[in-house]
Parts: C-alpha cells; structure tokens; sequence
C-alpha cells in the first residue's frame, strides 16, 4: 500500500493513479518473488511495522531483482518513489516491457 494511501484523510489524494503505480510495483515484486513476496521483508514484521517502515521510506530488498534484471529493479524503486509525483507513468513502463520481448 502506498505510504500516502495511510498517511492520509484526504480521500483524494488516497487513491490516484500514482497509489496504483506503487501497488504496480508490489505487483511487479509479487509475480518476481513467484508469489512470496514476503522473502522482500525482514522475518517478524507484521503488517503494522511495514506500514510504519514504508511511511518513513523503508523499501523491500531488491537484491535479487538487481542480480536478475537490473532495469526491472530500477522500474520498481520508482513505482515506490516517496514522491507520488516521482513516480513513472504507466506508458513509461509498458514500453520498458515491450521492449524485453
């Protein structure tokens, strides 16, 4: 979840299209991880940690994102920039895929 979408009252600013460029980019970790994203945080953290942790600009490890694919890595840190306005367009990273195939 972006770290906005809990940091604020304000409904529209909780949901744009720049929250869902960050929960792209969980996605894109997700589907990375084979559906065990949790090996991208550290043991023992429940939900209430991550959150507090994303909301002062904690990220998920990369690690192996970066060994197998370092464009892909990039891609994600910007889908989690801290500034929602930072964050890639939709149309940026359609073309970064349609150009890995």
């Amino acid at each position: 979840m972006a770290p906005e979408v809990f940091s604020s009252d304000d409904v529209d600013r909780m949901y744009s299209k720049e929250v869902d460029v960050y929960s792209y980019g969980m996605l894109l970790l997700e589907i990375f991880y084979d559906g065990e994203i949790k090996k991208a945080f550290r043991k023992g953290w429940g939900p209430m940690v991550v959150m507090n942790r994303v909301g002062n600009g904690w990220r998920p490890d990369l690690t192996l994102v970066e060994a197998e694919d370092k464009g892909l890595a990039e891609i994600m840190r910007k889908c989690w920039d801290k500034d929602p306005k930072e964050r890639p367009a939709f149309k940026e990273m359609i073309k970064y895929f349609q150009k890995k195939l």
